[in-house]
């Protein structure tokens, strides 16, 4: 059976099973780079902007904290949660309490004593949401510059 030929990096034809390896993690490592995402600690900048997208009018989270507490005065919260955040990031410990949620289950039509008539929602933190938010926007701003039009799945436009 003939063996199948290939072009290297400095266009020669080959045949050999390491010009081959050689040549497509060449061709596949400027494809397919990690994105230079920013690792350094949240600025007070990011914490606003992120309290600022938190959604208002729902339930507050397992410590009582509702979202519109956090953005009655967004420069107060965003200096507090900068303090908390920066802790957090030169401990690289998220607390315990931001990992879990409260589960609440919400009644749907029909017999309630079914329990297929039910749905439930999982209350989160408002600090954890926001932290999780700077790193969602930090991910985002960097994913989008680097993805192609062809890798346009379940993106927003």
């Amino acid at each position: 059976m003939p063996r199948l030929e290939w072009t290297t990096a400095d266009m020669k034809t080959s045949s050999d099973d390491t010009d081959w390896e050689k040549g497509t993690k060449m061709a596949f490592h400027d494809l397919l780079t990690d994105p230079p995402i920013d690792v350094g600690t949240p600025t007070i900048e990011e914490i606003s902007m992120a309290i600022r997208q938190i959604k208002s009018g729902k339930a507050a989270g397992p410590d009582n904290i509702p979202a519109e507490a956090s953005k009655a005065d967004v420069a107060v919260t965003a200096r507090i949660l900068h303090t908390l955040f920066n802790k957090i990031w030169d401990e690289e410990q998220v607390p315990t309490d931001w990992k879990e949620g409260q589960l609440i289950k919400i009644t749907m039509k029909g017999d309630l004593t079914n329990c297929d008539n039910y749905r439930g929602i999982t209350l989160l933190s408002i600090p954890g949401k926001v932290f999780n938010k700077v790193l969602s926007n930090r991910m985002k701003d960097c994913v989008v510059d680097q993805l192609r039009d062809q890798q346009a799945g379940f993106r927003k436009h």
